[in-house]
């Protein structure tokens, strides 16, 4: 591989790093059902993430920040995450956290399991009033996300980087189409496969934990 060319890694939090989707989760647990026909909206394009969001947390129930706090320690994470991290570390590769989720909860549930230090891009969640606002949105963004994962990737890569992408959902199409390697599962993978001529210059392959990408990155890596 090229020396003066490195792996980046740009990553999903929510059903990628996590078993589960940690919003849909909490929304199910502690919000009126109507946060269900919320998300249908935003399914179907009629609403953009950040709406939704906003929407989805006037729908919440009477809680507060214990309440919060003991459902984030009950996210469990893929279990291969830990040794992934090691493998990145160990060879000096970037790596990044970029969610159309809350900053508070990926930082909670990863502090729980021991990880600490990686940048997150994410929607700030201030846990004292449940305000929401959303520092990496972007104008130009044609999906009206919280988050612009596209934008974020752009400018962030470094200058002759290789992206690597993570992804399980919707949310990750855009920026998926930046990736010279990407790995995906879910509702992007079965996009990929229906836009195939999309990602003809990109490496793409499926995995269903993190032991899969750890393994599949030596491989390229000892190729390029």
């Amino acid at each position: 591989m090229d020396k003066k060319r490195k792996l980046q890694i740009f990553c999903d939090f929510d059903g990628t790093i996590t078993k589960k989707d940690t919003l849909n989760s909490f929304f199910r647990t502690y919000a009126d059902t109507k946060w269900l026909e919320v998300e249908a909206d935003w399914r179907n394009g009629k609403i953009g993430s950040a709406e939704c969001i906003i929407k989805q947390m006037q729908l919440l129930r009477d809680i507060d920040t214990d309440t919060v706090d003991k459902f984030l320690k009950n996210i469990e994470i893929d279990e291969y995450f830990p040794e992934f991290l090691e493998f990145i570390k160990e060879n000096d590769i970037d790596f990044c956290i970029v969610s159309d989720g809350f900053d508070y909860f990926i930082r909670n549930i990863l502090e729980s399991k021991n990880i600490s230090g990686i940048k997150i891009f994410a929607n700030h969640f201030n846990p004292s009033t449940f305000a929401v606002d959303f520092p990496y949105s972007f104008s130009g963004c044609k999906a009206s996300a919280g988050v612009c994962k596209c934008n974020v990737v752009k400018q962030n890569k470094k200058e002759k980087n290789i992206i690597v992408y993570i992804g399980d959902g919707i949310s990750d199409i855009c920026a998926s189409k930046y990736a010279g390697l990407l790995f995906a599962k879910g509702s992007l993978l079965e996009y990929c496969k229906e836009n195939k001529s999309m990602y003809k210059f990109c490496n793409l392959m499926d995995f269903e934990n993190f032991s899969d990408i750890t393994g599949s990155i030596k491989i390229y890596s000892d190729r390029y």
